[in-house]
């Protein structure tokens, strides 16, 4: 993503409905990233770090 469309908060509105969508179904997320920003904006919105094979952050579903 160009840095200029940074921070206007859209990837997080897209990003809390997909998480809503998945929820729905399932009781966590599992994702992987491999860039430093990526990964400090999924801390942003709730992931924790993961040290699992095929996923390095993961939100878990609150009950």
């Amino acid at each position: 993503m160009k840095q200029s469309y940074r921070r206007y908060g859209v990837g997080a509105s897209l990003l809390k409905r997909i998480e809503a969508f998945a929820f729905d179904h399932f009781c966590e997320i599992r994702l992987f990233t491999d860039t430093a920003s990526a990964g400090r904006f999924y801390e942003k919105n709730g992931y924790q770090k993961a040290y699992e094979q095929g996923a390095n952050y993961i939100k878990r579903k609150v009950t």
